[in-house]
């Protein structure tokens, strides 16, 4: 199962791109792409996780401080005693 997935999907890429670019290109060099494209993958995926973090840290402190900015709508105070 799990092997015609895998050669659905290659087929699906190299109908995708110009495969005949990839003839000319020895099993060596296939093989330094794949690396460095896993490298550029695991630092995008840290990096997205600092932001998740980041954006985490940054509400919980909102919530903290000033949970009225997240109200729906949004009622700041000058509109509050402008409704009374």
């Amino acid at each position: 199962m799990l092997v015609r997935v895998y050669q659905a999907t290659l087929r699906d890429i190299l109908e995708d791109c110009n495969w005949k670019l990839f003839l000319c290109v020895f099993s060596k060099d296939l093989i330094e792409i794949i690396c460095s494209l896993q490298v550029s993958m695991e630092h995008q995926t840290r990096r997205m996780q600092d932001l998740e973090d980041y954006l985490d840290t940054l509400l919980v402190r909102v919530m903290e401080t000033t949970p009225r900015i997240l109200q729906n709508p949004y009622v700041n105070c000058k509109t509050h005693a402008k409704l009374r």
